[in-house]
């Protein structure tokens, strides 16, 4: 009897032991299949895998939508990679030229009403005018903010506030990382946290996204 109680015990702790075992890792780094990404939704993907600290590999692709050809054209004109500009289509319209939200932003590039009535298109406007609109917006924000802003890269997710938020608002929110010993010349780490954080988000989404466009497709 007393050997079949030690027997017995043996086995309880054997069986404890493999218990608290760490289990062993979910597959190898640049495996997407691998991530459960649980009720993620697409939106929130790139957000996801921001604050995971996730990498994987990069699926080539052939293209990114049907307005490619008038996307590349756009961003031609203004001088800007077309990857990142698919990224703002996507983040706003997921590439609808007929969207049309509760406050009356419209196509593509979801123009509000104000922006429309000032370049002279309307909801009717194609597709080629929704992105010569945006373009120039684009391109006046960049000629508005300070030279001061010299980093190529920097310069453009504060032109992505911007288009976010409004001028007027990263210019002060400039002025608050100032205050606060940050650099009002640096978007990342600095002045991003002083801008609203549907501003905070949508820079960091499109630009985790032009990185997969980037690394996806030329």
């Amino acid at each position: 009897m007393r050997l079949l109680l030690s027997l017995f015990g043996c086995l309880c702790l054997v069986f404890l032991m493999a218990s608290c075992r760490p289990s062993a890792p979910q597959g190898h780094v640049g495996e997407p299949k691998e991530v459960d990404t649980g009720d993620v939704d697409n939106e929130n993907f790139f957000r996801y895998l921001d604050i995971k600290g996730v990498t994987y590999e990069y699926p080539p692709l052939d293209h990114i939508c049907e307005y490619d050809a008038l996307i590349r054209k756009e961003a031609e004109e203004i001088g800007w990679d077309w990857r990142l500009l698919a990224s703002i289509i996507y983040q706003e319209s997921r590439f609808n030229p007929d969207l049309i939200n509760e406050k009356g932003a419209f196509g593509l590039m979801q123009l509000m009403p104000v922006v429309m009535e000032k370049y002279g298109i309307d909801y009717d406007s194609s597709v080629e005018e929704q992105l010569d609109v945006a373009g120039k917006l684009l391109v006046f924000f960049d000629r508005e903010l300070p030279e001061s802003i010299n980093d190529s890269i920097e310069r453009r997710k504060f032109v992505l506030a911007c288009y976010n938020a409004g001028l007027g608002h990263i210019l002060k929110a400039r002025t608050r990382a100032e205050q606060k010993g940050k650099d009002p010349d640096i978007w990342t780490g600095n002045v991003e946290k002083y801008t609203p954080k549907q501003t905070y988000y949508f820079v960091r989404e499109i630009m985790k996204r032009y990185s997969f466009y980037k690394k996806s497709i030329k």
